[in-house]
């Protein structure tokens, strides 16, 4: 008894197999095109952010202790001129997750800094 149970297992599992391959093979990964307008988004979204187009929530604290370290090495990595103008530190606590991304995102590719 237990070796036709076990067989049986073994051979629902060597049928399954290829199925479950071929299941996850349906969704391939995002095109050129969709990976450029997805970081499009994010870089006018970081833009926004950045120049305060962006209408933003009231500080939580807790945020802002973990969001403060982020938003001082950015405004560390922009040239003097806009270091100047930019003040990214006060702007802890009042991003999202995505958002703090996206001004990541929006510096890096602007300033060309890594």
């Amino acid at each position: 008894m237990k070796q036709l149970i076990y067989c049986a297992l073994l051979t629902l599992t060597i049928s399954v197999g290829p199925l479950a391959l071929r299941a996850s093979e349906s969704y391939p990964p995002p095109s050129k095109q969709q990976q450029a307008d997805l970081g499009a988004a994010k870089f006018e979204l970081g833009q926004k952010i950045f120049i305060g187009k962006l209408k933003l929530p009231e500080a939580d604290a807790k945020l802002a202790e973990t969001q403060a370290p982020k938003l001082k090495r950015l405004q560390e990595m922009l040239p003097k001129e806009s270091q100047e103008k930019a003040k990214l530190p006060s702007l802890a606590g009042r991003l999202s997750e995505k958002q703090l991304a996206a001004l990541e995102h929006f510096v890096q590719k602007r300033y060309c800094s890594k």
